[in-house]
């Protein structure tokens, strides 16, 4: 997917044309001749920031609404019976679009694209709702893009005949294991429902991921698990957690534990997380890099629960296989170049398993120390002993 970016101040409109909804003060229309503007391949398939914009010099028709990329390209039009509808969106001015173009396979089996735009308005002097906007829109946008990238993706395996550049993502790795568990997890109540995913999931990163097997294999993939408090030295902080209890890490600031813990109202909730090996440049080290999605799921609407479910981790899954080739890409550039990839000291051999006491060492293989507080309570038996022998020795004397 590619960044978007937008000069907010560039297309602003009379605050007082303000509606006061995301929903009411942005359209989402089809653009119309994506197929003759732009080639079927990986390099045209994407979120792209981009404005619309009447055409009064068309010769065949002078209503018509163009949609362009941000750099001026032609993308298509709005659909003719739509014209109407779009102008009195717009006022036939030029404004702001995200815009998203996803293939599909038509039912002669050639592979064609489709795209949707979604018209933003932004207002004068009001900053704050122009960049929720923005990001409200581009993750709706992207999730619903990265699904119909992902059921392509599935068709096309069936269409072994058919040759795409190297832009297309290879997913036939398996990307990790994830169980729709929402029998197993807290329901909020159906008033509390928004239906939108950007209310009912949280992301965060994941810092210090923790992996309970040899340091020196790599599984990179997408998980299932929860979010729940854990202890660390008296100081009580969320953790992202697997299906088998063991802590993968924890949100990268404690300031994301006050959201965590209003987004979840205290409860442990299901999520879907991520792990990927990345290179730090400075250090030419390989860290983890851990992303997890907050779930939430309410009561009578699992057909819900599973929608989100399914987005969350179809978008994972083409976030984690994008960013696992940026590994590989990276690594063997370096190689090429002579400079080793070594393995970070960021992973510390000590393992951590919280419990609502105490804090145990593991080893490299996950399994616990042996506990020194025997040997600890023998020295405090012996040190006490050996006062009482002094001070007696003191007093005879």
């Amino acid at each position: 997917m590619n960044d978007i970016k937008f000069n907010i101040s560039e297309h602003w409109l009379p605050v007082n044309e303000k509606r006061g909804t995301i929903d009411k003060d942005t359209l989402r229309i089809k653009v119309s001749g994506i197929n003759f503007h732009t080639q079927q391949e990986a390099s045209s398939w994407g979120l792209f920031t981009g404005y619309i914009k009447p055409d009064t010099n068309n010769t065949y028709d002078p209503n018509a609404i163009c949609f362009y990329k941000s750099d001026g390209t032609l993308l298509g039009y709005v659909q003719k019976e739509l014209q109407d509808y779009v102008g009195i969106f717009t006022k036939g001015r030029e404004l702001d679009c995200v815009i998203a173009i996803t293939p599909f396979f038509s039912k002669e089996g050639k592979i064609r694209n489709q795209a949707c735009a979604t018209i933003l308005k932004f207002f004068e002097d009001d900053i704050e709702y122009a960049t929720e906007m923005i990001n409200r829109v581009t993750e709706d946008v992207g999730n619903d893009a990265l699904i119909e990238i992902s059921h392509f993706e599935n068709e096309l395996s069936s269409h072994g005949n058919i040759q795409l550049n190297d832009d297309v993502i290879d997913d036939n790795k398996d990307w990790g294991n994830t169980v729709f568990r929402c029998d197993d997890y807290y329901k909020f109540k159906q008033c509390d429902k928004t239906g939108k995913k950007s209310y009912d999931t949280l992301t965060v990163k994941i810092e210090n991921a923790d992996w309970y097997f040899d340091r020196k294999k790599w599984q990179a993939g997408v998980f299932s698990g929860y979010v729940d408090v854990v202890r660390i030295e008296s100081i009580n902080q969320y953790g992202i957690y697997r299906d088998d209890n063991t802590l993968v890490g924890c949100p990268d600031s404690f300031e994301f534990d006050d959201e965590i813990k209003e987004f979840t109202e205290g409860h442990r909730i299901f999520c879907i997380f991520m792990l990927v090996p990345h290179i730090d440049t400075k250090t030419s080290c390989i860290d983890i890099k851990g992303k997890a999605v907050l779930i939430k799921f309410f009561e009578d609407e699992r057909e819900y629960a599973y929608k989100l479910f399914e987005d969350v981790r179809t978008r994972l899954a083409n976030n984690a296989v994008v960013d696992y080739k940026k590994f590989t890409t990276k690594k063997a550039e370096l190689e090429d170049c002579g400079i080793s990839v070594l393995l970070s000291w960021s992973f510390d051999t000590r393992r951590y398993k919280f419990g609502d006491q105490e804090t145990t060492y593991l080893d490299d293989s996950g399994k616990p120390q042996k506990s020194h507080s025997g040997c600890s309570a023998l020295v405090a038996i012996f040190a006490t002993v050996s006062i009482l022998a002094i001070v007696f020795t003191m007093l005879i004397i």
